[in-house]
């Protein structure tokens, strides 16, 4: 197996709501960085310009945890296409902060609750699929 499960590791993650991310789409908005895929809505540069909850958050995940990055995808559908089977050039942790989200990885069926979080080693294939609206992060450190 190489991914690991923490289940209710990042309880911290899980006070994200739909109004720090219109906050944030706003922001983003302004900056040319907002993009959209479908009904799925990815906000890049989360933490570096929303003050507040989502600033708190990046800020204990470089310091606890030495992330950089923090990206947060959403969806108020309880469908909706994601990135499909893909996988990543860097190390990810994925957090689910509202919802639960689904994710078919080496064969296993991963159901991540608000506060879990999924560690995918880069070049894992993976797939996230919607079962209901959600809010989810993900984590990295910035490429070498």
């Amino acid at each position: 197996m190489n991914y690991t499960i923490q289940r209710r590791a990042f309880n911290f993650v899980k006070g994200i709501r739909w109004d720090h991310l219109d906050r944030q789409k706003l922001i983003e908005d302004q900056l040319g960085t907002y993009e959209t895929r479908n009904d799925t809505g990815l906000l890049i540069e989360c933490g570096l310009s929303e003050p507040g909850l989502l600033q708190n958050i990046l800020n204990k995940m470089r310091k606890d945890f030495g992330y950089q990055i923090m990206h947060i995808y959403y969806c108020r559908l309880k469908e909706a296409e994601t990135g499909g089977y893909h996988s990543d050039s860097m190390d990810v942790t994925i957090v689910q902060s509202y919802g639960r989200m689904k994710y078919l990885i080496e064969g296993d069926e991963i159901i991540l609750s608000p506060g879990d979080a999924l560690h995918i080693p880069a070049g894992v294939y993976h797939e996230g699929v919607h079962i209901e609206p959600r809010i989810t992060c993900s984590f990295c450190r910035a490429e070498a």
